[in-house]
């Protein structure tokens, strides 16, 4: 029996982030599993606005399509699988998936499909006054970058793959957790289609310290408000006894390091690469990720409870899953006071060395490369 090929599609973003690296890791444990891998990748360069509103108003960018098909006949997939198509790619490499009948997997990282803005937040809290096919809220709201037109262009975008999901040559629609799912059935997707699908995390062996020998508490990520960082830090101010020091990792956007110097426990570390983040991490109490908007698949957390470390982070969406049922460090959404509690009880080293352990022991269970690769190969058996 000959290996299968799959044809990857996606299109990356001006500033690398979290699904670019998914396709990455999901081409090496494809290719891994005996799979031929095929990539056509399109990016949105710097004159992105105006390829936009071409693309958007025509539903389709010629050059981008061009270029697919010709990909498509001379890859002959078995299997197309489509990550990101948002700008340039467009929606009309669908057209030519459907005119060559082509079985196409699907993977749905964020929200596009029913929120302007891909997050389902607005002002400071969740928000579902959009659905895949009501979007007049997030455009009278300018959800997409404070502006109408975006906003329309985007929502129209938005409704018109929403109906493409359930076109007979969508096999699958892959999906990030059991809060997705329950959220895209109660939208319409089918149910039969859908699937839950996690990146792997790499395992190292346990040769770690105990969390309890260190004193530095690490936040990972951007330092903007949909992400708590405002939360953290307001929720950092109310434990006057401290006995650790935070750590912020991530571009400071709003050069909150001015308003907190006075603070001689918060340092502002800006963007280091990974290397440099592990080593620290191995090194550290514990992790808080204090994210507002509902998570696809939250690496960091994963990666802290490798190295045994616990992570703070609330009740939304699908965080849950990331974490063994016994897990203590989970806080009420978009509430300082809890989370507050939440970072006072990391002064118990017996608490901390216990999470750690339970943490890493779930996710080695549940998103180690061998598990998902065996989820890997049902999935495209």
């Amino acid at each position: 029996m000959k290996n299968k090929r799959i044809l990857m599609v996606h299109n990356s973003y001006i500033a690398s982030g979290g699904e670019d690296v998914v396709v990455n890791e999901e081409i090496e444990l494809l290719k891994q599993n005996g799979f031929e891998v095929g990539l056509i990748e399109f990016d949105n360069d710097k004159s992105i606005l105006l390829k936009t509103a071409n693309t958007l108003q025509y539903r389709n960018n010629l050059f981008s399509a061009y270029n697919f098909e010709k990909k498509l006949k001379e890859f002959k997939p078995d299997v197309v699988y489509v990550h990101n198509t948002w700008f340039t790619a467009s929606l009309g490499i669908f057209k030519i998936l459907e005119k060559y009948n082509t079985p196409t997997y699907i993977k749905l990282h964020n929200f596009r499909f029913s929120c302007a803005n891909a997050h389902h937040y607005r002002n400071g809290s969740s928000c579902h006054d959009c659905t895949p096919l009501d979007r007049s809220s997030g455009i009278k709201n300018k959800c997409y970058r404070g502006s109408y037109l975006q906003s329309a262009l985007v929502s129209d975008y938005g409704k018109r793959l929403f109906k493409l999901l359930s076109k007979s040559y969508i096999k699958k629609i892959l999906i990030l957790s059991p809060f997705h799912y329950e959220l895209f059935q109660f939208y319409g997707l089918d149910k039969n289609k859908m699937e839950i699908f996690h990146t792997p995390v790499e395992v190292y062996p346990d040769e770690y310290e105990d969390p309890s020998n260190f004193s530095d508490v690490l936040y990972l990520g951007r330092l903007t408000e949909e992400k708590g960082i405002f939360d953290l830090l307001s929720a950092w101010s109310l434990n006057k006894n401290r006995k650790f020091n935070l750590f912020l990792y991530g571009e400071d956007l709003n050069n909150l390091a001015t308003s907190y110097k006075v603070d001689k426990t918060i340092n502002f570390m800006g963007f280091q690469d990974k290397k440099f983040i592990d080593k620290h991490l191995k090194k550290s109490r514990a992790v808080i990720f204090p994210t507002r908007v509902y998570e696809g698949q939250g690496m960091v957390p994963l990666e802290a409870a490798i190295f045994r470390r616990a992570t703070i982070s609330p009740h939304l969406g699908g965080m849950k899953q990331l974490y063994p049922k016994e897990n203590i460090f989970m806080y009420r959404r978009y509430d300082i006071k809890s989370l507050a509690e939440k970072i006072a009880l990391l002064e118990d080293d017996e608490l901390v060395n216990k999470q750690g352990k339970l943490n890493r022991d779930h996710v080695i269970s549940n998103f180690s490369r061998e598990v998902i690769s065996k989820e890997l190969l049902k999935l495209f058996e």
